[in-house]
């Protein structure tokens, strides 16, 4: 009589830990349905909030590096370019010069 509620309780488990591993492996589980006890459907609702909370994340944290990396690009290419170019003592004193310049203006 217990046999069938514990086997029930056992499969659900075993269920939000393959969705949780498969996850954590980056493998995005979207039909995922939490079904148990309403503890179990609780855990397994929780761990939906949380993957959706991480994928935020992520996104925003890979749009703000895109965007870090484009506005550092152009100046950086322009100082190669000028030190490519250039001799190297006299580029080397105008990019640093730029550089502090720049510095000076970001953190007035």
């Amino acid at each position: 009589m217990i046999t069938p509620y514990i086997i029930g309780h056992t499969r659900s488990i075993r269920k939000i830990a393959k969705v949780a591993h498969k996850f954590g492996c980056g493998i995005d589980v979207p039909d995922f349905q939490p079904s148990g006890s309403s503890e179990i459907r609780e855990a397994a609702k929780a761990m939906i909030i949380m993957r959706d909370r991480l994928n935020r994340y992520n996104t925003t944290k890979t749009n703000m590096l895109n965007a870090v990396g484009h506005d550092l690009k152009t100046p950086l290419t322009r100082m190669r370019l000028a030190i490519e170019t250039d001799t190297a003592s006299n580029a080397r004193n105008r990019a640093n010069n730029r550089i502090t310049s720049n510095a000076n203006k970001n953190f007035s």
